[in-house]
């Protein structure tokens, strides 16, 4: 991220009220169940606070939402459609928000888990593991954490990894207590040499942070990674939601990572934006100053309306994640995206919840906004590629990508606009919910500047297809542009929650005259990228038509003028290796990286 002293990226608690009820109107009965659930935010991910030290006061904190290139990563999925690759059903039954680490040369990837069903039940969460040398592979371990403590017997809940000065790796994580009160405990690795980590200690002195007497009792959760500050101080961050509906984020100090003592005034502090977001459907941030002797939050630019805020996905995910790669010097990025089909499917197909493609993130170099685009890794399992150079659509064309199978598919295309002449005026009540404006002007509604993209996981009749296109406005004088993916024909099931999602691209369109797009496409999820990483939008589809036959990919322009296709590159992906049992994977494929690592 961008070296700015004193700049901090933090995601304030999700939303304002009123959003979460704009939100929750369109959403599903599904939706509506797991919008009840806990969601993890306000921390560092995992990761090396040296070098989040090294950062200076820059501070970038995750939300919290909940498949093969195979997701846990690289869409990592932990767990899928029983037509994807069986070793990644082996993480089985119910997957949400993700708690990732480096360490000793091995990528570990923490995640609340039931082990018993498909399902949330009653809350009384374990936390699932998994390894992995590339971000691509993985290898199912056993529970790093189960709820059989005091101080956590109801429940695992969402924490973050610290490394301390002498580099052992620690948690700190939410429990829920016999009184079923949210308390924060710590826990430590067994023994640290094992660069698995395969067996976590929990201290009987846990609590190390109970549940203070002004905070509501099922809501104080999700502790941050810790970092040093320069009075060589721990600090933590908690979110908490007060008796009087204020929702905060509290700093907590230590010198020994036992004693904890909570900073007089609150990171960050919003009547609107505060707990009560804790039943949002997305992630929000801003970007501001931090002080870090007073421990105090500043935003720049940004008010208690969430609707102004940024996202770092405007489509189905939350509980975002990131921690810090200290072998290739970046800050990674997960995301939970839950399953929108019925529960009785889930609980049939034993799994449920995937995490996106992990997502290198940064702060753009104008510092306005968060830019994210998938690993580099991801490209290790590109294939079959066909390409195309100065192709162009008229209105109403269509273009089939033919040569790669729709299933599993990374394409990348930049489109040129060569006339702004035909766009649409903007109503400025329309800035505000561009998921809405995307309902309205969807990709079969013709338009004057767009609605131009690509239809992914198409039937060969169109019966089925997913969307994801741009559509450019005026607005004052300028030009905005509208990104968009549409699910209303992703399938012909009528039981499945199947939206339009959309958010505006920050980009100067008069200026540059193209736009890029990155979609991939991994079965039921489908991510995409636009502007260079300015824009992301993830969906979860499930058309009817993969059962009997192979899904396609087209281009198209409903728009009056022509638009022209510069580049286009499509790849057919391979499956990666996810959830294989035990540590097969590791030990027999990577022994080199793990000798590297010491």
């Amino acid at each position: 991220m961008s070296e700015r002293s004193g700049e901090l990226v933090w995601e304030a608690e999700r939303a304002a009220q009123r959003c979460k009820l704009g939100d929750l109107e369109a959403a599903s009965a599904s939706e509506q169940e797991h919008a009840r659930e806990p969601i993890g935010h306000g921390r560092l991910g995992g990761g090396d606070q040296r070098a989040a030290q090294s950062q200076r006061g820059h501070l970038l904190a995750g939300s919290g939402r909940g498949r093969s290139m195979s997701r846990v990563t690289a869409s990592l999925d932990l767990g899928r459609r029983s037509d994807e690759t069986s070793a990644a059903r082996s993480a089985r039954r119910w997957l949400a928000k993700a708690g990732p680490m480096y360490y000793k040369g091995v990528y570990h990837f923490f995640y609340q888990h039931n082990p018993y069903r498909a399902t949330w039940g009653n809350g009384n969460l374990s936390w699932g593991h998994s390894v992995s040398v590339d971000l691509i592979n993985w290898s199912a371990l056993e529970n790093a954490m189960d709820p059989d403590s005091s101080f956590d017997i109801n429940g695992c809940w969402s924490g973050s990894a610290t490394f301390l000065a002498d580099g052992t790796p620690v948690f700190l994580y939410t429990g829920i207590d016999a009184s079923n009160n949210q308390v924060q405990n710590v826990a430590f690795p067994k023994n640290a040499s094992d660069p698995l980590l395969r067996e976590w200690v929990k201290p009987s002195y846990n609590p190390v942070i109970a549940l203070p007497d002004d905070v509501v009792h099922d809501n104080f959760r999700d502790p941050s990674t810790a970092w040093l500050g320069r009075d060589g101080l721990w600090r933590v961050a908690v979110s908490a939601g007060f008796y009087d509906g204020t929702g905060s984020t509290l700093v907590y100090r230590s010198k020994d990572f036992r004693q904890w003592e909570r900073n007089a005034e609150p990171l960050y502090s919003s009547g609107d934006a505060g707990m009560s977001v804790m039943v949002t459907l997305s992630d929000y941030y801003v970007l501001g100053r931090y002080d870090d002797a007073a421990d105090t939050f500043s935003p720049v630019e940004a008010d208690n309306d969430c609707r102004t805020w940024h996202r770092f996905d405007y489509g189905h995910v939350y509980a975002s994640k990131s921690f810090y790669d200290a072998g290739k010097k970046r800050r990674v990025l997960w995301s939970w995206a839950n399953e929108s089909d019925p529960e009785p499917d889930y609980i049939a197909r034993g799994w449920a919840g995937v995490q996106t493609v992990p997502r290198r993130i940064w702060l753009s170099n104008d510092g306005k906004q968060l830019l994210q685009w998938p690993i580099e890794e991801i490209e290790t399992l590109r294939k079959t590629r066909v390409g195309l150079l100065g192709a162009e659509m008229n209105a109403g064309g269509m273009n089939e990508i033919i040569g790669v199978a729709g299933a599993q598919a990374d394409v990348e295309v930049v489109f040129k606009v060569p006339s702004l002449e035909g766009a649409e005026n903007l109503d400025p009540n329309q800035l505000l919910d561009p998921q809405r404006l995307c309902g309205e002007k969807g990709a079969s509604v013709l338009g004057g500047v767009g609605p131009f993209g690509l239809l992914v996981l198409a039937s060969g009749d169109l019966q089925e297809h997913t969307s994801v296109f741009f559509r450019v406005f005026r607005h004052e004088g300028k030009y905005k542009v509208l990104m968009c993916t549409d699910l209303r024909r992703s399938t012909t099931r009528a039981d499945v929650y199947k939206p339009p999602y959309g958010g505006f691209v920050d980009i100067d369109i008069e200026k540059e005259r193209s736009i890029s797009l990155r979609t991939l496409v991994d079965h039921s999820v489908v991510e995409s990228y636009a502007g260079g990483g300015r824009t992301v939008i993830t969906a979860r589809a499930y058309p009817e038509h993969v059962a009997t036959a192979n899904s396609r990919m087209f281009m198209f322009n409903n728009g009056t003028g022509a638009v022209k296709v510069s580049k286009l590159d499509a790849w057919e992906l391979a499956p990666a290796k996810v959830n294989l049992p035990g540590d097969g994977l590791i030990t027999a494929g990577s022994s080199m990286h793990l000798r590297e690592a010491y």
